[in-house]
Parts: structure tokens; sequence; C-alpha cells
């Protein structure tokens, strides 16, 4: 997936940094599914997609920054998925929108 696929979604953006020299972002994006596991062991409730208004957290590959290479989770609050963010390892800072 590449940023531009994501672009009008994005609602905040942070700047990691991995193995102290590398910098990565993540991006908080508005979604309409919060996907679920997949497995028929687990309930109905956590195992199926459910269509409701939430935040996904996506992270840019390291080698290039176009390119989305992960899935971080998915929040029905922003404040759960700013608080997910910052909450890893190497969190710099917030960018500042324009």
């Amino acid at each position: 997936m590449s940023i531009s696929e994501i672009q009008g979604r994005i609602k905040k953006t942070a700047v990691l940094l991995y193995g102290g020299i590398s910098e990565y972002k993540a991006y908080i994006c508005s979604s309409s599914i919060m996907h679920g596991t997949g497995d028929c062991e687990d309930g109905s409730e956590i195992a199926e997609d459910k269509e409701i208004d939430c935040f996904a957290l996506y992270f840019s590959d390291l080698r290039d920054k176009n390119v989305i290479c992960a899935l971080g989770g998915e929040y029905e609050r922003i404040e759960d998925a700013i608080r997910a963010v910052e909450n890893y390892e190497g969190f710099l800072k917030w960018e500042t929108l324009l």
C-alpha cells in the first residue's frame, strides 16, 4: 500500500526512530471497518469484521517512506490510537499539520 492510498484519511502523523538511526512514520487514519481475527475458534465478537467508525494505525517502510509496510492495529477511539503510538519504543514526536 502506498501513502497516497491513505492520504485523505490521515488524522495524525508521528515520527519514530528505529534502532536509534532510521526514522519512519506512523499514521493514524480514519477507517470504517475494524478487522476481526478471522479465527473460527474465537467468538464472533472478535473473529468477524465490524463496520464501525474507527482508527487504523499504519507504519511506513524504513527503506521507502512512501510505502506502508504494516498495520499496527485498529482502535475505536483516536485517544487509544494516540496512546498506542506514544508507547512504541522510538517515538519521537507528532508532526504538525499545516
